[in-house]
């Protein structure tokens, strides 16, 4: 499973993926989260590989990754898993060189499966959207919206579930001067799983939600 990084005429690519083959080469880990930084002409020559394994050694896994302003450093954001045996979020940003600059973990306070299905990086902001999960107060997953600093400070954390308490998820973010756009679903007792278009202020109040239900399953990959 990967995303890949729009890249510039003649410039690197760099790749997240879930790297379930790396399992036999590392014993007692299912799998890892890896990306990898390609040379300019697509070969692993000139860049980098890293890894990301969680403290349970267990499945791993990259689900996006976006660039800065400036085409330089990187984000990826996925979901590791702790020791408590639940599935964490994180997010991580490398140097253009592969170096660790910063790590930040999210764990909701239902403690427990969170994960980041989507990063945009822009205008000195990271925005993260996924789901966390809220089985401790009778809900199913609730969408998750993440708000960090390029610089790994948390600025504010907003979830969104529907009427009916059922699984509700972030899958797409786009963000403009005016607000932050969010895509995903949300099911409904009565109409089941249904596409879910929303828009937030830049302080993560929302400002509208739109659905549509076609009388099927409808969901929403991105913006």
């Amino acid at each position: 499973y990967f995303r890949v990084c729009a890249k510039p005429a003649g410039g690197p690519i760099s790749v997240a993926a879930n790297e379930a083959s790396q399992a036999p080469m590392m014993p007692g880990i299912l799998s890892t989260a890896t990306w990898v930084n390609f040379g300019p002409q697509g070969t692993p020559g000139g860049g980098w590989l890293q890894t990301v394994n969680g403290s349970a050694n267990g499945s791993d896994i990259g689900y996006a990754i976006a660039r800065d302003d400036d085409a330089s450093d990187f984000y990826v954001a996925g979901i590791f898993r702790g020791t408590g045996g639940n599935d964490d979020i994180f997010v991580r940003r490398y140097s253009p060189s592969g170096g660790t600059l910063w790590t930040k973990y999210y764990n909701g306070p239902g403690n427990g499966h969170d994960l980041a299905r989507r990063i945009w990086v822009g205008n000195g902001q990271v925005y993260v959207v996924g789901q966390e999960s809220r089985a401790d107060i009778g809900q199913d997953d609730n969408l998750l919206l993440i708000k960090y600093s390029t610089a790994g400070v948390l600025q504010w954390t907003t979830t969104y579930n529907s009427p009916d308490n059922l699984a509700d998820r972030g899958n797409g973010v786009d963000v403009d001067g005016v607000g932050i756009y969010v895509a995903g679903m949300e099911t409904r007792s009565a109409g089941g799983v249904n596409v879910l278009a929303q828009r937030y202020g830049l302080d993560g109040s929302l400002q509208w939600t739109q659905t549509y239900d076609s009388g099927g399953s409808e969901y929403a990959n991105q913006v």
